[in-house]
């Protein structure tokens, strides 16, 4: 393939508006981006856009060693994050028409049981499922890159997304370029794992992503938006656990919030009573706003 045309070429011609939109979305001076090298192979995405909570503040190696660990261990609750989106750049490819993939079996699914004519042409975008060699390919990573994603995805407070161009390279890129561009599509805990060690791919209806599927058995796959869902930031229970922590924290200023749990008898009403007027008289309308 082209080096003017490539996974790394896409990342590099969208850097700047990524940064920029999430500055602009959130008016903070805290993002911080992230560009893995090396530790790609460990943690399967090819950009990480963050806000850090202010008791990590990782430098770039703490940064990659903590989501390292957490892609090793997924069933950590814990996150860094006030909020994290992580992408992972692939190209499309154009199937034409769709009757010419050599899978006749993927192809009787795609126009059975999705949207798919056996005349039009498709696109489609290849996932990497094998795990790769590291450390000089003496070490083989226990999973793939597509898993990878998939684990990150159960990091709090993460956003995880293949992203991938509405052009080929037959198109060439946009002489003026945006973010409407590309297309998200969400990994979360519905995406299938495809560990099988057969080739798979992400098939899309149209370069615009209009319908999408896991293949090689279809499963429909989520658009992903660009817009940050606030309501990720502080969940009702969060807000419960700050209330629960102001209560204590007035006897303890040494307490850390992330040490603060909750268990059945904080919800017993006159133990809610005891956080609930220890709050400045001014936040309690907003408190039981959220809560209720």
């Amino acid at each position: 393939m082209s080096a003017t045309f490539s996974e790394k070429k896409l990342e590099l011609e969208y850097y700047s508006l990524w940064q920029q939109h999430f500055k602009t979305k959130f008016k903070a001076s805290s993002i911080e981006t992230f560009i893995p090298g090396k530790e790609e192979v460990h943690v399967g995405f090819d950009i990480g856009i963050a806000s850090q909570k202010s008791k990590y503040k990782f430098s770039a190696d703490d940064f990659f060693e903590w989501t390292k660990d957490r892609v090793q261990n997924p069933s950590r609750n814990e996150s860094a994050f006030l909020f994290a989106y992580f992408y992972q750049y692939k190209l499309i490819e154009k199937v034409a028409p769709l009757s010419s993939i050599k899978d006749k079996s993927l192809f009787s699914e795609l126009i059975s049981k999705c949207k798919f004519s056996a005349a039009q042409d498709a696109y489609r975008a290849k996932l990497d499922i094998k795990p790769k060699l590291y450390e000089k390919g003496k070490k083989t990573r226990p999973y793939g890159q597509h898993e990878a994603l998939c684990r990150l995805s159960k990091i709090p407070r993460a956003s995880v997304a293949y992203c991938t161009p509405k052009f080929v390279k037959a198109d060439g890129f946009p002489s003026s370029k945006k973010l409407d561009d590309l297309c998200l599509t969400k990994v979360d805990s519905k995406t299938p794992l495809l560990n099988d060690g057969k080739s798979h791919h992400l098939y899309f209806y149209d370069k615009l992503g209009t319908w999408r599927y896991w293949c090689s058995d279809p499963i429909e796959a989520i658009a992903s938006s660009m817009e940050y869902s606030q309501e990720l930031l502080m969940t009702p229970r969060d807000l419960f656990r700050l209330l629960k922590f102001n209560f204590l924290a007035q006897e303890n200023s040494q307490l850390d919030f992330e040490s603060v749990q909750i268990d059945e008898s904080d919800f017993e009403r006159n133990r809610f009573m005891q956080f609930f007027e220890a709050l400045p008289d001014c936040t309690r309308f907003s408190a039981i706003a959220i809560l209720g």
